[in-house]
């Protein structure tokens, strides 16, 4: 009787294809659902919240809040900016993966709502109603579906560190 070769344990094997592969798929998925959100969410801000002098929490009102004061300020590039302390001051306690995961998101969330800004201008996709609470009952549905979908790319945020 012959004995067979063991094969060596697959835990001590570098990843195969299909593993490569799956973690290629994840990255996709995670930036679609990124750039899903960050659509839909852009579209809350800009075509809602916004024409109604509305605000909303966290870094996005604040930013709302300097370029209601300072109309020429984008809110995107805002956004952005003054996310950047919170990168930096939460480096240590959540981790470079998750800090470039959220770095990422918040750099497609701030630019989506940038290129929707101009546009939505442009083809009048802006509400201006008289109908305040429509607005805010419309901005707010679609801004909690985008954070929704925002949550399936996991291992990041979009409103900095949430």
């Amino acid at each position: 009787m012959s004995r067979k070769k063991q094969s060596p344990s697959t835990s001590s094997q570098k990843p195969g294809k299909k593993e490569k592969l799956k973690k290629i798929g994840t990255g996709v998925f995670n930036v679609l659902m990124w750039c899903l959100g960050a659509f839909m969410y852009s579209s809350a801000v800009v075509c809602f919240i916004r024409p109604m002098q509305f605000t909303s929490g966290g870094v996005t009102g604040i930013a709302l809040i300097i370029n209601y004061l300072v109309p020429m300020l984008p809110i995107g590039a805002l956004v952005f900016l003054i996310n950047i302390p919170l990168f930096i001051a939460s480096w240590k306690a959540f981790g470079l993966k998750f800090i470039l995961n959220t770095l990422a998101a918040t750099a497609i969330m701030s630019g989506m709502m940038d290129i929707i800004t101009p546009m939505a201008e442009k083809y009048n996709w802006l509400y201006t109603g008289d109908e305040k609470l429509i607005g805010a009952i419309f901005g707010g549905i679609l801004a909690g579906v985008a954070d929704q979908s925002q949550l399936l790319g996991v291992l990041g945020s979009v409103e900095g560190i949430a």
